[in-house]
This record gives structure tokens, C-alpha cells and sequence, in this order.
């Protein structure tokens, strides 16, 4: 299994001291069981955007997401990675400050390797989160299994994600609850 932590920071955006309680036991319990676990910074080109970050997430006490354990990757702010080719829209110079801060289709592909299945958690459910899981199931691998919990999300929308929760649904991807994705770990 390969756990995806998609844009973190996000937990800012909603106080919930019971989700973070259980994303810390559920991110701790991963890493006791040697899941293999990306988690996604947003990346905009610029080469402080994940120092910042990171520096917010260990003000706010989300410190055990800094564990070295946890492989640290940059997508865009829709969770989703860089082309492999150039946009004609987008100038070399601009091409190359991405290509330094953003993975790339091929590098997530080889991260996630041959994992049968991909959990994501994390950022907005109706944003990046559900943009990030289309993204594996449309343009990585088609046979994975992939799930997410909404209870370790934010939703800044709850009518929006219900009405795209149907359609992740109708791809296959599964909604699972908190006690279910941590039987998934052992």
C-alpha cells in the first residue's frame, strides 16, 4: 500500500482537534507498519513554497508529518504532478522553475511503483484531494485499488464533495471510514 498525504497544510484551514487526532494516530500507526507513504506539498515553482510548509506544519504541532521516514514530494495546487512534456502556453524559463519544484508525471509514476493499492488523505476533499485521486486512477494505473478517508480531510464544501463523492464512486474508488483504513495498514 502507498499512503498519500495530499497538500497537509490545508489542515490549517479547518480547527479539528478529533481529526487531528486521528491523522497523527493513523500517520504514526503507517509508519510502525512500513507503509510507504508521499506526502504531496503544494509547489508553485518556488523553491520556499515547501520550506514554508514545512516550517507551518511544525508551528501548528503537525510535526510527525515531518518524519524522515515520509517521502516529501511537490504537486500542483490541484494535487496533481507536472506534464512530462512542455505546455506551449508556458515559457522555458517558467518550464524550468517547475520542472525544479513539481514532480513530474514519470518521476510519481516510479514513486508509486507497483503498489496494488493507494490510499490518499488530506487536503480538500472537493479540491485536491478528489483532483489527486482522478488523477491516479485516469493517468497512472488503471488496475490499483484506490481509497480515501474522508474523516483525515477537510471539506470547505460539503455539497460540492457529495456531488463529486458519486462520481469517484461510479470510477471505483472507494470511500472508506477511519476504522476501516487503519485495517488496511496491518
Amino acid at each position: 500500500m502507498l499512503l498519500n498525504i495530499i497538500h497537509p497544510v490545508n489542515y490549517l484551514l479547518d480547527d479539528c482537534a478529533e481529526r487531528d487526532r486521528k491523522l497523527m494516530h493513523f500517520v504514526n500507526r503507517a509508519l510502525d507498519a512500513h507503509t510507504k507513504i508521499l506526502m504531496h506539498h503544494y509547489g508553485d515553482g518556488n523553491t520556499l513554497t515547501s520550506a514554508l510548509q514545512e516550517a507551518i506544519l511544525e508551528v501548528y504541532d503537525f510535526t510527525y508529518l515531518l518524519d524522515a521516514r515520509i517521502e516529501r514530494i511537490a504537486t500542483s495546487n490541484y494535487g496533481t504532478p507536472l506534464r512530462d512534456a512542455q505546455p506551449d502556453d508556458i515559457s522555458l524559463v517558467e518550464w524550468d522553475a517547475l520542472k525544479q519544484n513539481l514532480i513530474s508525471h514519470s518521476e510519481l509514476q516510479q514513486k508509486i511503483g507497483n503498489a496494488s493499492t493507494l490510499m490518499c488523505i488530506g487536503g480538500v476533499l472537493e479540491n485536491c484531494l478528489v483532483n489527486a485521486l482522478h488523477y491516479f486512477q485516469s493517468y497512472i494505473r488503471h488496475d490499483q485499488t484506490l481509497f480515501y478517508t474522508p474523516e483525515l480531510c477537510i471539506s470547505l464544501n460539503p455539497e460540492d464533495f457529495h456531488r463529486k463523492k458519486l462520481a469517484l464512486e461510479s470510477h471505483g474508488v472507494k470511500s472508506l471510514t477511519y476504522e476501516e483504513a487503519l485495517r488496511l495498514l496491518f
